[in-house]
């Protein structure tokens, strides 16, 4: 069976589930639905959908690894930049929401309007229309006035009746993906309009297509050299004669934050007890709160960090200990026996001591030159 991928630029799951949910009943395909994990949880102006471009290629990227893709839909209600951009890496046809809505739209009438979210969408959507050929057609878009995310929780139903009363236009299109079918279709018998759900659309459209075998005739871009980027991004170049990209991989934020963990449990040995356990407990777990991207891409990091992070507690008990016991020894000291066979007492070994067996304490002085390069 074929395999459609529809991606929510943002990061919202709630939206992502709810363009799941219409998804599925929108075609026969096998459909997965997907969003980046890192990004704008809502895309309301051109600087997030920036924003949004490279997580979502990474997302496409990401599940390509896994086996064909025979068609995309990007779902956010918008001429996505990713669009044109997957359209030149896909084997398979590429469908944004605003441009299906569009086509869809012009099938059923003569005239057709928007109704979108926030204000900010109108001149965007303005621009998007007329791009797309039809400027012409379009004859209002009018916004609701509520964020983007205020479909997560709010009942916006009856500003939409509002609003799509107001175009005068009996086709009209719900200008965001998480508005839903089930509203589409209140929205209809309300109003007698006709109303075109985005997200439903570009699916049916895209299932189409794929299933004509129809895709993009695009060329794939060449390679290039990709300074601080992921890696996975350099997956989508064809090469350029002999040469092949290669992403020069970014420092991740994990292994600064690993060396700053480092610095810390030098720091801390030289501390009194309590400042110490202050000292490497901060920095533990700001290792960890910056971790979690970089995992995946930086295989092992996370295991051995954690590793050292526990020889770190093991340290910091063994001083605790020694600490306490050293103060109970000032307080109420037992005399030692001396003969001359005796073994001389060695004091319990501390931090300083430990951390020469730990390889990347060998050479203190080393380790600040490397620290200094890294952090």
């Amino acid at each position: 069976m074929k395999r459609l991928l529809v991606i929510n630029p943002n990061t919202s799951k709630l939206f992502t589930k709810r363009i799941a949910a219409v998804a599925r009943r929108s075609t026969e395909l096998r459909v997965e639905t997907v969003n980046p994990n890192r990004g704008p949880r809502s895309i309301e102006s051109a600087y997030d959908e920036l924003l949004s471009c490279a997580p979502t290629l990474e997302t496409y990227l990401e599940a390509r690894r896994s086996g064909p893709v025979d068609g995309v839909v990007v779902a956010c209600f918008s001429d996505h930049a990713t669009i044109e951009a997957l359209r030149e890496i896909s084997d398979g046809p590429v469908v944004g929401l605003l441009d299906a809505a569009c086509a869809t739209a012009s099938l059923v009438g003569d005239t057709f309007g928007i109704a979108t979210t926030s204000k900010s969408w109108e001149p965007l959507l303005r621009k998007g229309v007329d791009r797309l050929g039809y400027g012409d057609r379009c004859v209002d878009i009018r916004a609701i006035d509520m964020p983007v995310l205020a479909l997560e929780h709010e009942n916006v139903e009856q500003a939409l009746l509002d609003a799509t009363a107001a175009i005068g236009s009996d086709v009209v299109i719900l200008g965001c993906a998480g508005f839903g079918s089930e509203v589409a279709r209140r929205t209809a018998a309300a109003t007698g309009s006709s109303i075109i759900e985005p997200v439903e659309a570009a699916v049916r459209l895209c299932s189409s297509l794929a299933l004509q075998g129809l895709g993009s005739n695009m060329k794939r871009p060449l390679a290039q050299e990709l300074d601080g980027l992921p890696e996975i991004l350099a997956e989508a170049y064809a090469p350029r004669g002999d040469t092949v990209a290669v992403a020069a991989p970014a420092e991740p934020a994990a292994n600064r934050s690993l060396a700053l963990y480092r610095r810390a449990l030098r720091a801390a040995r030289r501390c009194v007890p309590g400042q110490a356990a202050t000292q490497e407990a901060y920095a533990r777990q700001s290792f960890r709160a910056n971790v979690g991207a970089d995992a995946r891409r930086a295989a092992g990091l996370l295991a051995a960090a954690e590793d050292e992070i526990a020889f770190g507690e093991s340290l910091l008990r063994r001083r605790a200990e020694t600490d306490v016991s050293t103060a109970a020894d000032r307080v109420s000291p037992e005399p030692v026996a001396s003969t001359p066979d005796a073994p001389v007492p060695q004091e319990a070994p501390r931090e300083a001591d430990d951390l020469l067996a730990y390889g990347d304490y060998l050479d203190g002085d080393a380790l600040d030159r490397r620290l200094r390069d890294t952090v």
